[in-house]
């Protein structure tokens, strides 16, 4: 399942971030946030189904491919909305 393999990849990203450079990620610093999840309504209609590839800028933006149960698309979500 993609959306498995989306939420593998993520963590394991994560971890190896974190051995690499612990000096960067402090726990009190560090918040996690859903950015977008299945279910939630996507901006062209309908709702999101699945995700792939994704990236963040240093900003915090993240750049990902999302599908929908009227299509797909690249989106783009930042703490702004």
């Amino acid at each position: 399942m993609r959306v498995n393999r989306l939420k593998i990849h993520a963590v394991l990203t994560f971890v190896i971030v974190f051995l690499a450079f612990p000096s960067l990620l402090h726990p009190a610093d560090l918040k996690i946030k859903a950015v977008v999840l299945n279910g939630d309504p996507a901006p062209e209609g309908g709702t999101f189904t699945n995700f792939t590839r994704f990236s963040m800028n240093n900003p915090g933006a993240i750049a990902f491919i999302g599908f929908s149960s009227t299509g797909g698309g690249i989106y783009l979500a930042s703490d702004g909305g």
